[in-house]
């Protein structure tokens, strides 16, 4: 998928032994619940969202996951809008 004017790119820095990445988002607020939009596969250190819409604050945050399926910490949220 190409982005556009339509869409949010979330970039991240590969994690050595990550088998995946889970990407999760949140709306309006950095305080609200995060929601997963996306798994991305190892090797792939990037995900667009199509799926936001103009004038709305979203917060994202990517999570390596490893072989045995345990995951990161939650650090490092972003914060976007379109």
């Amino acid at each position: 998928m190409k982005p556009g004017c339509d869409d949010l790119v979330v970039a991240w820095t590969e994690v050595e032994e990550a088998v995946r990445y889970s990407v999760l988002r949140s709306e309006l607020r950095a305080d609200s619940a995060l929601f997963p939009v996306a798994r991305v596969p190892a090797g792939q250190t990037t995900f667009v969202d199509g799926q936001v819409a103009p004038g709305l604050d979203y917060t994202y945050v990517v999570m390596a996951v490893d072989e045995t399926g345990c995951e990161s910490t939650i650090e490092g949220a972003v914060a976007a809008r379109l």
